[in-house]
């Protein structure tokens, strides 16, 4: 069973998102703080866990591109495989950088 094609636009506005979230991510770990709103108000990550946080968007992004870029070639399998990786990877460091910090606190 093969992926269902996506619009081209649609694939844009993935890699927009992804990239302004990453850029968005950089700056507050660059500045000391990244805030990152919620339910309860805004948590602020600081040092390694605002860069560790930093590392789930690049794995959502290489998650976008396994699973529509047709220039990377992999069976179904394998492509799945690799997305799930990714998409496991990217909610793993965000998350044990959230609760790192909320230790810290």
């Amino acid at each position: 069973m093969s992926f269902k094609p996506a619009s081209r636009a649609s694939i844009l506005i993935n890699y927009v998102f992804e990239a302004a979230l990453f850029l968005y991510f950089i700056k507050g770990a660059a500045f000391g703080a990244l805030g990152i709103p919620g339910k309860q108000g805004m948590i602020f990550l600081h040092g390694w866990t605002a860069w560790l946080a930093c590392l789930s968007p690049i794995f959502f992004l290489g998650m976008t591109a396994v699973r529509y870029e047709t220039s990377i070639v992999l069976r179904d399998q394998s492509r799945r495989i690799l997305i799930l990786a990714f998409a496991a990877l990217g909610a793993i460091s965000f998350f044990v950088a959230v609760t790192a910090s909320a230790k810290i606190l």
